[in-house]
C-alpha cells in the first residue's frame, strides 16, 4: 500500500519486477496522469486503488477508461479531477471522445517528463492535429506516443535530420 504519500509521478515498469502482486493502493497521492506500461506487468492484480488523486482524464488517459472496463472489480472509485467538466466522473464510466487535449496542455509522457501540446495545435488519441497554424517549423517536445501529425497547409520549409526520430510509433 502506497496510501497517503505525495506520489505525482509512477515511471514506465515501477512495479515490473511485481508480477505477483495482487493488491495496489495509491489512493490519496498527487497522481494526475499514468502510463499503461506502468501497470500492464501485472497479471494477478486483483485490487487497484486510485482514488483522491488529481487523476487528469485528457487523451493521454483514455487508456485507463477502457482498462478499468475491461477490470470492473479492480479499479473502483477512480474519478476525474480535471478538465473541470469531468471533474468527479469515475473514470471508466467516461467515453473515449471525452479524453481530448488542446493547445497548451501538457501531460506527462512515460518517462514522466513533462511535454507540450504545441499551443496552436490539439492532440487527441495520440494524434497531433496542427493543420493550416501558419507554423514555419517543426514542432519540437511532442508526445512520444504520437501515432499521427498532421501538418499540412503551414509555412514549413525545412525539415531537419531527425525531426520525426524520436516518435517510434509514427506512422503518418
Amino acid at each position: 500500500q502506497l496510501d497517503y504519500n505525495q506520489i505525482s509521478c509512477i515511471e514506465d515498469g515501477a512495479f515490473r519486477a511485481l508480477r505477483d502482486l495482487e493488491v495496489l493502493t495509491l489512493n490519496n497521492n498527487n497522481i494526475t496522469r499514468l502510463s499503461v506500461a506502468s501497470f500492464n506487468h501485472m497479471p494477478k492484480l486483483r485490487t487497484f486503488r486510485l482514488h483522491s488523486n488529481n487523476l487528469y482524464c485528457d487523451c493521454h488517459l483514455a487508456w485507463l477508461s477502457d482498462w478499468l472496463r475491461q477490470r470492473p472489480r479492480v479499479g473502483l472509485y477512480t474519478q476525474c479531477m480535471g478538465p473541470s467538466h469531468l471533474r468527479g466522473h469515475n473514470v471508466a464510466e467516461v467515453q473515449k471522445r471525452e479524453f481530448v487535449c488542446s493547445g497548451h496542455q501538457s501531460f506527462m509522457a512515460p518517462s514522466c517528463s513533462v511535454l507540450h501540446c504545441p499551443a496552436a495545435c490539439t492532440c487527441s488519441n495520440n494524434i497531433v492535429d496542427c493543420r493550416g497554424k501558419g507554423l514555419t517549423e517543426i514542432p519540437t517536445n511532442l508526445p512520444e506516443t504520437i501515432t499521427e501529425i498532421r501538418l499540412e497547409q503551414n509555412s514549413i520549409k525545412v525539415i531537419p535530420p531527425g525531426a520525426f526520430s524520436p516518435y517510434k510509433k509514427l506512422r503518418r
